[in-house]
C-alpha cells in the first residue's frame, strides 16, 4: 500500500523520466524481486563524479604521451574514505592486462602495486616483479632487481606504474623512507613512463622531504565535500544507480542534502554508504525512493 500511495504523488510522464535516467544495469534489474534489488544496491559500483572524471582524463592522457627521462608523475592524496583506491582501481580495469598472441607475454598497459606496509627497497622492487609476474630471486642485487623490472616493463609495454597506500613507507625509518623515495626517483630515471603515488594526506610528510620527488610529482588532493553544486551533481549521478522505482530527488532537498554532509564530514565513502543502506529500506519498506526520514532510518544497527 505504501509504494501505491507513494506512486500516486508521481506523474506517469515523472516515472518514465526517472527510470530512463537510470543507468542501464540498474533499469534491468528494477522489476526483479525485492532481495535481487536489495543486493545490487549494496553492491560497489564506481560513481563517475566529475573530479574522479577530471582525474581519470590526466591519467589516460600521461600514458598517450611520448615517452621521455623523468616523466612527469601524480601524487594523488587525501583522507581515508575519500575515494582514491576507487579511482585508481577503475583506471587499471579499464586498460586491463591483454592477450599479445605474437609474443610469450601479455601486455600490461598498467600496472596497480599495493606498497608494502614494510617499506624496503628490496620490498618495492619484488612487489613489482610479483605484480607483472616473472620470475625472481628475493637474494638478487638491487642492481639486477632493477635490470629485470626495466627489461620485463619494456617487453610487457607497461605505460604507467600506480603505488597504492603509498603512506605505507610511512611505517619505516627516516632512512628507509629516504630509500623507498630513491627507488622511486630510481624507477623514474631508468623506465621513462608515469609513475603515480597514492596515498592518504600523511605521504605528504615523506614526499615533502625530498625536493626531487616534489618536483617530479603533480600534487592532487581528494577533499571532502560540502554543499554546493558539485556534491548536488554527485547525488544526482549516485540515484542513476539505484535500483528504486521512483524519484528520489535527494539533489533538491537541502536538508537532506545538509544533513548527509553533517553525518559524514564529507567522506565519500561514507556518503555512499548511508544512501545504500537508504535504498535498502525504500525497497523494503516499499517507499521506494530515497528521503531524509528513509535515511535516518537506514541502518539497520541503530
Amino acid at each position: 500500500m505504501k509504494a501505491v500511495a507513494k506512486k500516486d504523488k508521481f506523474s506517469d510522464k515523472e516515472i518514465k523520466k526517472h527510470i530512463n535516467s537510470l543507468i542501464p544495469e540498474t533499469r534491468e534489474v528494477l522489476t526483479a524481486p525485492k532481495e535481487e534489488r536489495v543486493v545490487f544496491a549494496m553492491t560497489d559500483k564506481f560513481i563517475n563524479y566529475s573530479r574522479a572524471k577530471e582525474i581519470l582524463d590526466y591519467f589516460e592522457l600521461l600514458i598517450k604521451l611520448p615517452r621521455k627521462p623523468r616523466m612527469k608523475g601524480v601524487l594523488l592524496y587525501g583522507e581515508s574514505g575519500t575515494g582514491k583506491t576507487m579511482i585508481v582501481r577503475h583506471f587499471f580495469e579499464k586498460f586491463a592486462p591483454k592477450e599479445n598472441e605474437d609474443e610469450d607475454a601479455d601486455e600490461i598497459p598498467v600496472v596497480l602495486v599495493e606498497t608494502p606496509t614494510e617499506p624496503k627497497e628490496r620490498m618495492i622492487y619484488d612487489k613489482i616483479a610479483d605484480t607483472l609476474g616473472f620470475p625472481y630471486k628475493k637474494s638478487e642485487d638491487i642492481l639486477d632487481k632493477e635490470r629485470n623490472i626495466e627489461h620485463y616493463v619494456n617487453f610487457m609495454r607497461v605505460k604507467m606504474i600506480i603505488f597504492d597506500e603509498f603512506h605505507n613507507i610511512l611505517n619505516g625509518t627516516a632512512i628507509q623512507q629516504r630509500r623507498v623515495l630513491s627507488v622511486i626517483k630510481s624507477l623514474t630515471n631508468r623506465l621513462w613512463i608515469p609513475i603515480v603515488l597514492v596515498g592518504t594526506k600523511d605521504v605528504l610528510v615523506a614526499v615533502e622531504t625530498d625536493d626531487e620527488i616534489k618536483r617530479r610529482f603533480d600534487p592532487y588532493q581528494l577533499h571532502p565535500w560540502s554543499e554546493d553544486k558539485d556534491f548536488l551533481r554527485l547525488l544526482r549521478t549516485v540515484e542513476a544507480t539505484l535500483p528504486l522505482r521512483l524519484p528520489s530527488y535527494m539533489w533538491k532537498d537541502e536538508e537532506l542534502v545538509r544533513w548527509l554532509i553533517k553525518s559524514t564530514d564529507g567522506i565519500l565513502s561514507e556518503i555512499i554508504h548511508l544512501i545504500k543502506l537508504g535504498a535498502r529500506r525504500a525497497i523494503l519498506s516499499g517507499e521506494e525512493r530515497v528521503t531524509l526520514k528513509i535515511l535516518k532510518e537506514a541502518n539497520p544497527f541503530d
